[in-house]
């Protein structure tokens, strides 16, 4: 089955990271979710896919596609084909008596399910000429590029700066509020996708003080996880970074460079906008069997005030409790 759901997806225009085999073994692996992989054939041949983890926490009982990404969903070849896999989706949450299923999708799908349009993804189409793309720069971002290089700081790549990376990522986290994803997480995703992730990283002489974590697929180079140190701030680590990032990915022939999911008008999707990246909205679509899905929204006062409270804890606290707080969120 694996190998005709990697064709599949190898063939269908949708299919994302996340629809891989090998993000169901790091889910597995690392957290243990129960995995259903359906598919709909006509002829022996796959019509649609779905994957799907069934995730019974104390924050609720539900079925994720796909959990700890901000994509996913149903991928098919018919319409006939998508209502059959959908219909398999909802009788697993009636008979497991879940509270809902989650399908986190880029495309509108259509049907009649409850949908939550929110968030964007932050596209930037790409040229095989960088030059191109540093012209159509928001002129504050090429300054800032131009600013960080006077200040002395350089970039580099390579999974060698892994811990840089989850070193500067756990201090980013708590600073915002966040807790923080496990280290082995991040460990499975490398193990898994040895030829498809790499790190970026920031440098002031022998100082990381900027990281980033790209996943490719097919023709696109995808930002997940960023984080610079905030007392580097005004060295503008992040536009360096992210520019050596999108110059090497027009060089290697990526035709998107898709810096990540943000909510409209926020920090993050102000700063993806000034590269010249542009709104996708996802569709994130819901069947509901028991109850309503939580609101856990940067917006929602709920939340803030976790974030407040949560950004004043030391770090040793923030790394030692924060992945179990996360993995109730995924």
């Amino acid at each position: 089955m694996e190998k005709e759901w990697e064709r599949f997806i190898e063939e269908h225009p949708e299919s994302t990271f996340f629809h891989q085999i090998g993000w169901k073994k790091v889910i597995e692996n690392i957290f243990g979710f129960k995995a259903h992989y359906l598919i709909v054939k006509d002829n022996s041949k796959i019509q649609a896919l779905l994957p799907l983890f069934e995730i019974k926490q104390i924050t609720g009982k539900k079925l994720v596609s796909v959990p700890f990404s901000t994509e996913g969903g149903v991928l098919y070849s018919t319409e006939e084909a998508k209502e059959k896999i959908l219909s398999q989706a909802n009788n697993i949450v009636k008979e497991q008596n879940l509270d809902y299923l989650e399908l986190r999708q880029e495309k509108d799908i259509g049907t009649n399910l409850e949908t939550k349009d929110y968030y964007y993804h932050m596209k930037l189409k790409l040229d095989h000429n960088p030059e191109v793309i540093w012209k159509n720069l928001d002129k504050k971002t090429r300054n800032a590029v131009r600013k960080a290089e006077r200040l002395g700081l350089k970039t580099d790549m390579g999974l060698n700066y892994f811990e840089d990376f989850y070193r500067i990522f756990s201090i980013n986290m708590r600073d915002l509020g966040t807790p923080v994803d496990k280290k082995e997480f991040f460990e499975e995703i490398i193990k898994q996708f040895p030829d498809q992730v790499d790190i970026y990283v920031s440098k002031l002489k022998d100082k990381v003080i900027g990281a980033v974590f790209l996943l490719k697929y097919k023709d696109t180079i995808k930002s997940e996880w960023a984080s610079s140190l905030r007392e580097y701030f005004g060295y503008n680590a992040n536009q360096l970074m992210y520019w050596d990032a999108v110059q090497d990915a027009c060089k290697d022939g990526f035709n998107i460079f898709d810096f990540g999911r943000s909510l409209e008008g926020e920090g993050t999707y102000r700063f993806k906008k000034k590269f010249g990246a542009k709104p996708v909205r996802l569709h994130y679509k819901y069947f509901i069997n028991n109850k309503k899905i939580p609101d856990i929204k940067k917006t929602n006062w709920r939340r803030k005030l976790f974030s407040k409270t949560w950004s004043k804890l030391p770090l040793f606290i923030t790394n030692r409790f924060g992945p179990m707080i996360r993995e109730q969120f995924p």
